[in-house]
């Protein structure tokens, strides 16, 4: 792809590194002698973490006013859900060099926030191409802003999430939102299984709607939207109840089971949500050509529902989102 990007920034690409014929943890040398337990985020360096992801968060602010992308919606969820996501990151046993891999990693929300925080060597997966890309332009916009671990070495690459190989054996990989979009989640949890190392952890996070509420409901064309999205979901092979299988598939793939989590988020949001609204119709208008393609709606019904959602104002409402985590090893 050159070594440019339409985002304003170059791309860092970078190629497994070896020496004397065997994979070393990274090129810094106070690193090639093994793993060890981090002694935690500041490890090695003197900016404190919490500096890092202030850091971070501002890059993402401005990467997201040049993103030319139509999924836009995923990069305002990014920036939203910022939270909720580093919450579980410290339940993960990650060392000193370790090798990582963030499957269906997306725009790399996850892979960015470890790298800010640990000195990790880590492979964000996807089949986006687009996504892709932008990790890498995004990658160099964070090293330039001190945002991430300044021994953090980071790998993006295009891969199908049920059939990819990993160069070397991995110490830890996740997957978070993503089994629920595949028509075959038991094929990827099975190739994360193969591409760790014995005694390597999988963290597998997804949704279940069936754990989940809304008091009172949404507004008639919001909560129509919704459920279009969820139905076009459904017809390319999704499953927004893929929380309560993780453990089974983990099981399956001949791993142990170590740690169950269920991850609810609740508030009570006195004022319009407007930021939910945002990122719904977002995606909404991202999804056009698919949601009629798909013959869920038409033209004029598209343009209706995009139309009244953006004049209906959401009320006060209590609500409960769910995710499920599942830690396993393999054995």
């Amino acid at each position: 792809m050159g070594n440019a990007s339409f985002w304003g920034a170059p791309i860092i690409e970078r190629t497994p590194q070896k020496q004397n014929g065997a994979a070393h943890r990274f090129r810094c040398s106070k690193f090639s002698k093994g793993s060890v337990k981090m002694s935690g985020p500041e490890y090695g360096t003197t900016l404190p973490a919490y500096k890092r992801l202030q850091k971070l968060d501002h890059t993402w602010q401005n990467f997201l006013l040049k993103v030319p992308t139509q999924e836009r919606w995923l990069l305002l969820q990014t920036v939203y859900t910022s939270a909720t996501r580093r919450a579980l990151l410290s339940t993960l046993p990650l060392t000193d060099g370790g090798y990582v891999a963030d499957l269906g990693c997306g725009y790399g929300a996850l892979v960015f926030d470890l790298a800010s925080l640990y000195p990790v060597h880590i492979w964000g997966l996807d089949r986006n191409h687009e996504a892709i890309h932008a990790c890498r332009s995004f990658e160099a916009l964070a090293r330039q802003a001190g945002a991430l671990h300044p021994s953090s070495v980071l790998e993006f690459t295009v891969a199908d999430v049920t059939t990819f190989e990993l160069p070397y054996p991995m110490d830890v990989i996740c997957a978070r939102f993503v089994l629920q979009h595949l028509r075959e989640p038991e094929k990827a949890v099975l190739q994360a299984a193969r591409n760790l190392r014995t005694g390597g952890i999988l963290c597998l996070i997804d949704v279940d709607d069936g754990l989940s509420l809304a008091y009172p409901p949404d507004p008639p064309a919001l909560s129509t939207v919704k459920t279009k999205l969820i139905e076009l979901q459904f017809t390319q092979g999704g499953d927004r109840t893929v929380g309560r299988k993780l453990a089974s598939w983990v099981d399956q793939a001949g791993m142990d089971v170590v740690q169950t989590l269920v991850l609810p988020t609740s508030r009570y949001q006195s004022t319009p949500d407007k930021r939910t609204k945002h990122v719904l119709l977002a995606q909404w208008q991202a999804k056009r050509k698919q949601l009629i393609e798909s013959g869920i709606v038409d033209e004029v019904q598209f343009q209706k529902l995009m139309d009244q959602a953006n004049l209906e104002e959401t009320g006060p409402q209590f609500n409960i989102q769910t995710e499920i985590a599942i830690i396993a090893r393999k054995a």
